[in-house]
């Protein structure tokens, strides 16, 4: 079992604000025992200390680092959890706590959280993928990479005031905002997001009307090539001279 590094080495905090999830990036040599959480993983880390060593002391050319290999990490492995600072006993000691999901969204609405950007029509709001989070601050809204309903007269600052320096920025791989789409709502006079749900009425409605056309014309080659079957046939027939005649008898003998 791996050592938390942020409980081995007893993170001093204050406020939430001081604790920041962090996604682990290197990790030693096989050959020194790891100490915290796997690559990849998410950890916490405090304003109010040195950066935890992710390669425990040793160099470039045996620390394992994402950023010489062709290993990626999820850069959403942080984003259903939050640093937060627990006082309990005394100290303060930065650790790490899911988010709380809201469960009383309407169906067809996605939550925006707490990003309330101003519209006075649909025409002004537009979905947006989050690529920049700030470092020295909780984070407003959804995280890294993560849709939201952002508006033209009224745009969100993704890095919360902080300076490029410590504003991060991500690198996303999906399209998190496919099949959305930001309308303003009325009564809140704000963006919100909503799922796109494709109306397929026109393209079923349209099958069918091929397809009834396809089998009205086979219907009438069908009728024609027996209508001119049976007119060959009428050329090529002969007739029964006993029958044109109505020949008369009054026993099969």
């Amino acid at each position: 079992m791996t050592t938390d590094p942020t409980k081995s080495a007893m993170v001093q905090c204050t406020q939430d604000a001081e604790c920041i999830p962090t996604i682990r990036k290197s990790i030693p040599s096989p050959d020194t025992p790891l100490v915290g959480v796997e690559l990849c993983t998410c950890y916490v880390q405090s304003l109010l200390e040195p950066l935890f060593d992710e390669c425990q002391g040793e160099n470039e050319t045996t620390c394992q680092m994402t950023e010489n290999s062709i290993i990626s990490c999820d850069v959403m492995a942080c984003d259903e959890k939050e640093g937060y600072c627990n006082t309990e006993g005394g100290g303060g000691v930065c650790e790490l706590r899911e988010l709380e999901v809201d469960n009383d969204e309407d169906d067809d609405v996605v939550n925006a959280t707490v990003i309330a950007t101003a519209c006075n029509t649909s025409n002004d709001c537009f979905p947006t993928m989050r690529d920049r989070v700030p470092s020295n601050q909780d984070v407003i809204g959804v995280g890294s990479c993560g849709c939201y309903s952002d508006s033209k007269i009224d745009p969100f600052d993704e890095c919360q005031g902080e300076p490029d320096t410590t504003c991060a920025t991500a690198s996303c791989v999906e399209d998190s905002c496919m099949m959305k789409e930001a309308v303003c709502d009325g009564d809140l006079g704000v963006c919100v997001l909503k799922d796109v749900i494709p109306d397929i009425s026109g393209i079923v409605a349209g099958d069918d009307d091929t397809n009834a056309t396809t089998a009205s014309t086979a219907a009438t080659a069908v009728n024609a090539n027996e209508t001119a079957s049976f007119e060959t046939d009428s050329d090529t027939m002969t007739t029964d001279p006993t029958k044109s005649a109505m020949v008369q008898c009054t026993q099969d003998a």
